[in-house]
């Protein structure tokens, strides 16, 4: 916290929305494709791991992407119940990084 600091929380919001509804339509997208190469009987050994190996990409990416929307939506809560903190901070940031430390870090990774 700084002198002459003020209230980002608003900006915080944005920040964490801005990560929130483009992880939510890229899990959207992961889960469709998750299904989207079934394995069929009589395909060869090469192609069914190539499956097996594309499904776990892209159920790996699906899981990051719901992480980021759950950090995301547990934040703008807490956010919105708790709302400013009293303490002013230089910038969305030292916001983020004091206050909400887990969640953004969170965000940042997935």
């Amino acid at each position: 916290a700084a002198d002459g600091g003020k209230d980002h929380t608003g900006k915080a919001e944005g920040l964490f929305n801005h990560v929130r509804i483009p992880a939510a339509l890229m899990a959207g997208i992961a889960f469709g494709a998750a299904f989207g190469m079934p394995l069929a009987v009589g395909e060869s050994f090469r192609v069914s791991m190539l499956k097996r190996t594309y499904v776990t990409i892209v159920s790996a990416a699906l899981v990051a992407e719901l992480n980021a929307v759950v950090s995301s939506s547990v934040a703008l809560m807490e956010l919105a119940h708790r709302g400013s903190s009293g303490v002013a901070y230089d910038s969305p940031s030292a916001l983020l990084l004091s206050e909400y430390r887990l969640e953004w870090i969170s965000c940042l990774h997935s």
